[in-house]
């Protein structure tokens, strides 16, 4: 007689959330003063990390502002760090001020670029 398998219910989800959450990860995001950067550290505050954003000395007011908008919207831990990743000393930067503040690092985000015009 062949063998049955008995049938898993699925789990009853309140949220998708919880299948992929970040809670008490750190996540780094280059490029974070807007667009791609902006969404995707929203997304990981969201998701529950405490983010830690890099862009141009020039965004330096996005970055205030956005940090803040974090802070208020998903009540997560987030700060900014000044710099250029074609630069090594302001990556380095960037990951030693990040292992000051929040210990460690578990997600990296690496959006930053230019375009340089025509396809």
């Amino acid at each position: 007689m062949p063998q049955t398998h008995k049938v898993e219910q699925i789990p009853d989800l309140q949220s998708m959330k919880s299948l992929f959450t970040l809670e008490g990860k750190v996540s780094l995001v280059t490029g974070a003063s807007g667009g791609i950067g902006r969404s995707t550290a929203a997304g990981f505050a969201e998701l529950g990390a405490k983010v830690m954003l890099m862009d141009l000395p020039r965004q330096e007011e996005n970055l205030k502002q956005y940090c803040q908008e974090i802070r208020e919207r998903y009540g997560s831990e987030a700060d900014y760090v000044l710099g250029d990743v074609s630069d090594e000393d302001s990556v380095n930067a960037f990951v030693a001020q990040t292992i000051e503040r929040f210990g460690s690092i578990d997600v990296l985000h690496n959006n930053a670029g230019i375009s340089m015009g025509g396809c």
